[in-house]
């Protein structure tokens, strides 16, 4: 959904998101407080979450289901290995990138 353009790489989109493990509890959210910046397609957040917001529309929202492998991974980083995620984004307005 959303009646805006999507993303285009190095454009900085500003997200809403609730991060869940796959029993229901949260993990994370910004929702109800700083909306979350980042420059689209460039690798500064987890694979699958980059290539989801990049597949939306601006105003839009997005349930975004994740394999461990576009994820956090087998690194054991910040949650443990081999854990999938389930996302909940609203991709709030985009800023054109460099060059655009």
């Amino acid at each position: 959904d959303g009646a805006g353009t999507k993303p285009m790489v190095s454009d900085t989109v500003y997200v809403f998101y609730t991060g869940y493990y796959l029993d229901g509890s949260k993990f994370t959210t910004n929702v109800g407080g700083d909306v979350y910046a980042f420059p689209a397609g460039e690798g500064y957040v987890i694979p699958g979450f980059d290539e989801g917001v990049m597949l939306m529309n601006e105003g839009g929202t997005a349930k975004m289901l994740m394999p461990s492998y576009i994820a956090y991974g087998n690194s054991g980083y910040y949650m443990p290995a081999y854990t999938p995620l389930f996302f909940e984004v609203q991709l709030d307005s985009i800023v054109p990138g460099p060059g655009k």
